[in-house]
C-alpha cells in the first residue's frame, strides 16, 4: 500500500511529466487541446489516452513525437488514476 508521502511524490512527478507532455505537444502539435476529451480521457487506452486522442493512437503519437512517454506523462508503470487526475488538472 501506498504511504501518504509516496503519493505526494508520485504527484510530483505526475505535475512535471505532464508539465513537459503539454509543452512537447505544444511545440509539436499546434491545437492539439481541440482533440482532447477529458470526459473519456483514459490513460491506460490506447486510443482514448491523451496520444491516441491527438493522434489516432498512442503508437502513432509516440512514433510522431519520438520521445519517452514516461518524461512526458504518456506512461507510467505506477498509478493510470492518478496520471490521469494530472492531465485534468492541467487541462482544465
Amino acid at each position: 500500500m501506498e504511504t501518504a508521502v509516496e503519493g505526494r511524490n508520485h504527484m510530483r512527478k505526475y505535475e512535471r511529466q505532464v508539465s513537459n507532455g503539454i509543452a512537447l505537444l505544444d511545440r509539436k502539435k499546434p491545437n492539439w487541446r481541440d482533440s482532447v476529451d477529458l470526459a473519456t480521457l483514459d490513460m491506460a487506452n490506447s486510443c482514448d489516452c491523451v496520444l491516441g486522442q491527438v493522434y489516432g493512437h498512442y503508437q502513432i503519437g509516440q512514433n510522431a513525437l519520438g520521445n519517452t512517454p514516461e518524461r512526458y506523462g504518456f506512461f507510467t508503470l505506477s498509478s493510470w488514476l492518478g496520471l490521469k487526475r494530472e492531465w485534468h488538472r492541467q487541462l482544465s
